[in-house]
């Protein structure tokens, strides 16, 4: 589902503008750790969480700031990418960045994007009743 990569802000990817949810990056390597990835996704996870610090204060700083920060996560990027992982789901994310990575980062060139455009925080799903398959009733959360 293209929403949970790319969020509200999908439309700038006509523009090349396109910034990727950054909590759903986390939540993904977070799932590929706890499967079992120790090479590639437990580094991704510590950059984007570096880069999510900057985004919630990346429109108050000065552009020559945000360039050198972008500096900064591309050159860790650059050290992460060059990574093998062998574990699948580590192979499977190192894959999705080298194709997305231009889009990591975008809200620091483009200090009007958010950085955490998930439309999940904005409409929040609606939970009722839940049914859980192995007892056949429904739950009430």
């Amino acid at each position: 589902m293209p929403h949970l990569l790319f969020g509200v802000t999908w439309k700038w990817r006509f523009l090349n503008h396109a910034q990727i949810c950054l909590a759903h990056q986390l939540r993904d390597c977070a799932y590929a750790i706890e499967a079992g990835d120790g090479v590639f996704a437990p580094r991704m996870k510590a950059l984007l969480l570096r880069a999510a610090v900057l985004a919630q204060r990346h429109r108050n700083l000065a552009p020559s700031t945000r360039r050198e920060y972008h500096r900064r996560l591309e050159c860790a990027l650059d050290a992460i990418m060059a990574l093998a992982p062998t574990h699948r789901d580590g192979q499977r994310l190192r894959k999705r960045y080298g194709k997305l990575r231009s889009h990591l980062f975008t809200f620091l060139d483009h200090p009007e994007l958010p950085a955490d455009n998930c439309q999940c925080r904005l409409h929040p799903p609606q939970i009722g009743r839940l049914k859980i398959p192995q007892f056949g009733a429904a739950a009430h959360l």
